[in-house]
Order: structure tokens, then C-alpha cells, then sequence
């Protein structure tokens, strides 16, 4: 006669976080790419006002935009 098997208790495993992934600081760009980034941010906004307006505005606000976009 064969023997009655005892059950096996289940291991428990504990649950992991998983881990955060991290953030990748963006390469900041040199002065020479920033200054083409705002120049071209700024031309889309005088483009968008008909080219109309103060350029020194549109150059102003494209600085915005791309410090913030850069998070600065």
C-alpha cells in the first residue's frame, strides 16, 4: 500500500514594488541650440500673428516657451 501524501505547505512570497523608473535629466543644450530653439519658437508666434505686432515681444514670449519647456 502506498503511503498518503502530506500536503506541502506554499511558500509565500512577498510582493515587490516595482521599481520607480528614473527620470532622465535632459542633456540641457548649449547657448548656440537654445538661441536657435527661441529663434525658431519665435518665428511660429510672428508667423501665428501675421507677422504683425513687436518682435522683441514675439522673442520674449518664445524664451518663455522654451525655458519652460526645458524646465527652467
Amino acid at each position: 500500500m502506498k503511503k498518503a501524501a502530506t500536503p506541502v505547505a506554499e511558500k509565500k512570497t512577498t510582493a515587490r514594488k516595482a521599481a520607480a523608473p528614473k527620470a532622465k535629466k535632459a542633456a540641457t543644450p548649449s547657448p548656440e541650440e537654445r538661441y536657435r530653439m527661441v529663434e525658431t519658437a519665435a518665428y511660429f508666434i510672428a508667423e501665428r500673428h501675421g507677422f504683425q505686432g513687436n518682435s522683441t515681444e514675439h522673442w520674449v514670449e518664445a524664451e518663455r516657451q522654451i525655458a519652460a519647456m526645458l524646465g527652467e
